[in-house]
């Protein structure tokens, strides 16, 4: 079963394995941050399911912004996701920030 912590978990790994290599000291990070987030979004709908199912709050609207055409339940779900995914990675990518600014 694919659910919210595990997509969570692995958007951490990505962020950490991208800092280390140097991925993110461009003059752009949140780019970077951008394609994790949206790279681990299930695109299968039993997989989609599955991550509301870990968590219902992804049910609910969140500010996503103009959308154009039509939202279809498994296209919200995925935006839900990535909002989730997405501060996650900003999160994560500050805390790296902070802990290489105590060590200097």
């Amino acid at each position: 079963m694919t659910t919210i912590h595990e997509l969570l978990t692995l958007v951490e790994t990505c962020v950490g394995d991208a800092f280390i290599s140097g991925d993110l000291e461009g003059k752009y990070p949140d780019d970077m941050l951008t394609e994790i987030a949206d790279g681990c979004i299930p695109v299968y709908y039993y997989d989609l399911a599955q991550v509301l199912a870990s968590d219902a709050s992804l049910g609910f609207a969140g500010d996503f912004g103009p959308v154009d055409g039509e939202l279809s339940v498994y296209r919200f779900i995925q935006m839900s996701i990535y909002e989730r995914l997405k501060e996650r990675a900003r999160e994560i990518y500050e805390r790296l920030i902070e802990s290489e600014c105590e060590e200097e």
